[in-house]
């Protein structure tokens, strides 16, 4: 389906026109999995793609997200050039794949915000720049065929507005409702007019394309029991049980998926993980090889609580699986 699809080679992807969250705690591949669909946006669909993070360095994702390029156009140029140079990863390969990954990062802005003032700055720069490409020219249009915006850690920039007054909700839920916004109003299949439609249909270009998405942390559940235990695990012995931060007043997806490690698949040792085993990877120098359970929370505005099982937060009636890898994120 061509109305949901980033990831070009898969059978899924992120929604135009809409607003996808994924929650979870630390570790769970939240910032990993946000920086391999920028990756897959920038270098296959050709997007441009702003990353704002609300707390890592702006140097230490631009690294990983060379990384996750060069990775993909290693394989493209793998594909290319691999049978005429007998399948191995030449000199031309490298220079060619390294070509190809800095032209993808000219399409990605990184930027980094401390609180809802400068998301809210950067978010109005970015509104009227999409306002201007939806005003151009034709050609201008397909040059530009889509624009990929991601939030990385909402709570981390948003979450020390809540412990205010009444100010601090009300920027979040500022925050909340422009994003919103921005996903309808300049996605090009919501906001074409007539003529639009017209042109679409003869072939003359295709609409731009928007997408948002966002990642948000973690919070224990409140319950009775463990705030008289005080810690992190119940009376019983079992884990605290974990939702999606912001609480509240914190209402952006259309829809929701919650990022959990599954320890029954847990590798407890720690290997470095490299690329190409000879260039080391900023933020992943050394790792679990974990296995990600996605599963999903609210879809179109609908919850999905009927899942495999009701004891695990967040657990809605679609879930899957992935490993977190130096070049994105991979199968299981």
């Amino acid at each position: 389906n061509d109305d949901n699809i980033i990831y070009r080679s898969s059978r899924g992807g992120v929604p135009f026109g809409m607003v996808t969250e994924f929650s979870g705690p630390p570790s769970s591949g939240k910032t990993q999995l946000a920086l391999s669909i920028a990756a897959h946006a920038a270098f296959e669909n050709k997007w441009q793609v702003h990353y704002i993070s609300g707390g890592n360095s702006r140097k230490a994702l631009s690294r990983r997200l060379f990384t996750m390029c060069l990775e993909l156009a290693r394989v493209t140029a793998m594909q290319c050039w691999g049978s005429e140079l007998g399948g191995g990863i030449t000199d031309h390969i490298k220079e060619d794949a390294q070509s190809a990954a800095l032209k993808a990062l000219d399409r990605v802005t990184v930027a980094s915000v401390p609180d809802a003032y400068s998301l809210l700055a950067i978010l109005a720069r970015i509104d009227n720049e999409e306002a201007s490409f939806r005003g151009g020219s034709d050609s201008s249009k397909r040059e530009n065929n889509g624009t990929l915006l991601v939030v990385d850690s909402v709570s981390g920039c948003l979450g020390h507005h809540l412990s205010g007054d009444k100010v601090g909700s009300a920027l979040v839920n500022q925050v909340a409702l422009t994003l919103r916004q921005m996903a309808r109003t300049h996605d090009g299949h919501l906001g074409s007019n007539m003529t639009s439609h017209a042109q679409e249909s003869s072939g003359m270009f295709q609409p731009r394309r928007f997408a948002v998405v966002v990642t948000n942390g973690s919070v224990a559940k409140r319950s009775s029991e463990n705030e008289s235990l005080g810690s992190s695990k119940t009376t019983t012995g079992k884990p605290t049980q974990n939702k999606p931060a912001m609480g509240r007043y914190w209402h952006v997806s259309d829809v929701g998926v919650w990022l959990e490690v599954d320890r029954s698949q847990r590798d407890s040792r720690t290997h470095p993980i490299n690329f190409y085993d000879d260039t080391p990877v900023v933020g992943l120098s050394s790792v679990d090889k974990n296995v990600v359970c996605a599963t999903l929370q609210n879809h179109y505005g609908k919850s999905c609580k009927s899942g495999r099982d009701q004891s695990t937060p967040g657990v809605g009636t679609l879930f899957t699986e992935f490993r977190i890898r130096s070049g994105g994120i991979a199968d299981v």
